[in-house]
């Protein structure tokens, strides 16, 4: 029916990347909006005071740190999907990488519930999302399993 949440204007979007994936998720919304509840571009809310979504990660030296990832969908059943965009070239990186500690700390929510709660990581070598890279978002988006 469309009655999506609150979301302002403007975006601060801090990469193409994230921007794209965006855009490509609202045209996947408007092929089957009945069953998402809502996306949440999170990704530009660092400031602790502005959001109370965030994970806590250890760095290297032993400190807790604040993590936010980019999106959050989630679905009219309950289900909720947690997407990070980033570039090619952070996937090894120590924090930020596919294995990073941030990676680490949000699969450990994933692992508390898996059958409502997944996190993803998308790679992009450029300014735009591959689309072969979102399939795994569209199928959430309908329902399916990807």
């Amino acid at each position: 029916d469309g009655n999506f949440g609150f979301h302002y204007t403007p975006y601060n979007f801090d990469s193409n990347p994230e921007k794209d994936f965006f855009e490509q998720m609202l045209y996947a919304l408007n092929q089957s909006p009945e069953d998402v509840e809502d996306i949440y571009f999170t990704g530009a809310l660092t400031d602790p005071a502005k959001t109370d979504f965030y994970v806590e990660y250890k760095d290297d030296k032993g400190k807790w740190r604040r993590y936010t990832p980019d999106f959050v969908i989630r679905r009219k059943d309950g289900k909720t999907l947690i997407v990070e965009i980033k570039r090619e070239h952070d996937r090894q990186h120590p924090v930020d990488g596919e294995e990073g500690r941030k990676a680490l700390a949000l699969r450990t929510w994933e692992d508390l519930n898996p059958d409502r709660l997944r996190y993803e990581m998308i790679f992009t070598p450029g300014d735009t999302v591959p689309y072969d890279r979102m399939t795994n978002a569209r199928a959430f988006v309908r329902g399916e399993q990807p």
